[in-house]
Formats: C-alpha cells, structure tokens, sequence
C-alpha cells in the first residue's frame, strides 16, 4: 500500500475480504486480510480497523477449523480492547467488547475449551445487558442458550432462549419505531415457541 493513504486502503481491503468471505472466497480473503495484518508494522491509523481486521482475520481461520490460529487474533483484540476499559482509555468500545469476547468464546468452544468459552460468553453477556442496543443483548442471551442446550441445562437454556426472545422482539419493535414502520412484518424475530416445546420434552 502506498503510505499516503494507509487507512483507507486498508479499510477497503477489509471491506473487500469480509465480502469474499460470505461468498465463500476464503482464500483471496484470507490473502487481503494478510495484506492488512502484515501493514500494521507501519502503525494503524485506526484502533477500530485495527480489532475489524484481526477480528475477521480469526473469524475466517476459525472457519477454516484452525482453531489456536484463530484464538490468537481474537486474544490479541480483546487484550487490547480490555485494557482499554482498564485504563478508562477513550479508546474503549462496549460494542467491540462485546464481540470480541463472545466471539473468542465460541472459538475457544471449538477448541474444547468449554469452560474458559463460557467464561467469555458470558463476560459478552454482562457487557451486552449494559449495551442500549436490543439486538447485542438478543444474540449474547441466544448464544448462552445455545451452550446450555448442548451442554443438557435444559433450565438454564430456556431461561436464555427467553431472554433472546424477549430482546430481539424489543429490537425490531425498535427498529420498525426508528422507521416509522407499523406494520410487523419481522414479529417473529428471535421467535422460539416451537424450540421451547423442545426443551420441554428434552428437559423432561
């Protein structure tokens, strides 16, 4: 990248690799987020770019099932954006909290390591509940559920399953209001009558 303009670039490659990777292209991805990665020798002009790219690069691995690759992106972001809220620095992003625990989380699942994943999981939880977006609060809460389910806590899982219900009907009640728009036609959003009666019959 020339340096006069390292940002941008930078950012437009990211932008080009997050797109390759929802169309299944993950080997020209992997190779422009490699491009954005190596570039940071030459310091990032944007903390945010900074945590997007190595983020996405650890979502790509993770796809890729290279696990400890992939845990080590994400370790490094959440280093950073913890310390961040340690030191109370401006740089601190509860949003980018909350994604990068939660996302670590399901990675270090992947890897087995259940109990350290559910800590995390659940650091995202806390971090989401004290986030005024619906929907952080709708997907913390759902993925929590997921692991207890799983995992055969048939009450914990409803009681998440819930929450997610709940929060994600109050994001597109939200969503529909910031629109203008009166007519649901996203009601059943994060709707989970049919999977409680699941959990009902597997809890029994």
């Amino acid at each position: 990248f020339p340096s006069h303009d390292m940002y941008g670039r930078i950012r437009i490659e990211w932008q080009k690799a997050h797109y390759q990777m929802t169309t299944g292209e993950l080997d020209d991805a992997y190779d422009r987020l490699e491009r954005c990665r190596a570039d940071k020798e030459n310091e990032w002009r944007s903390y945010r770019q900074k945590w997007r790219t190595l983020s996405t690069m650890a979502e790509l691995l993770d796809l890729r099932k290279l696990y400890s690759a992939a845990a080590d992106y994400k370790h490094e972001v959440v280093l950073d954006i913890d310390d961040a809220r340690q030191t109370n620095s401006t740089k601190y992003d509860p949003a980018f909290a909350y994604l990068g625990h939660t996302g670590l989380g399901l990675i270090e699942i992947h890897q087995g390591l259940s109990d350290s994943g559910l800590k995390h999981l659940e650091i995202g939880y806390e971090i989401a509940m004290a986030h005024d977006k619906y929907d952080y609060k709708a997907n913390a809460a759902l993925m929590l559920g997921h692991y207890y389910y799983q995992h055969g806590q048939m009450e914990k899982a409803l009681d998440y399953y819930t929450q997610a219900q709940d929060f994600g009907a109050r994001s597109v009640k939200s969503d529909e209001q910031a629109r203008g728009n009166t007519d649901s036609s996203c009601s059943n959003y994060f709707e989970f009558e049919g999977g409680k009666g699941k959990l009902y019959r597997d809890w029994e």
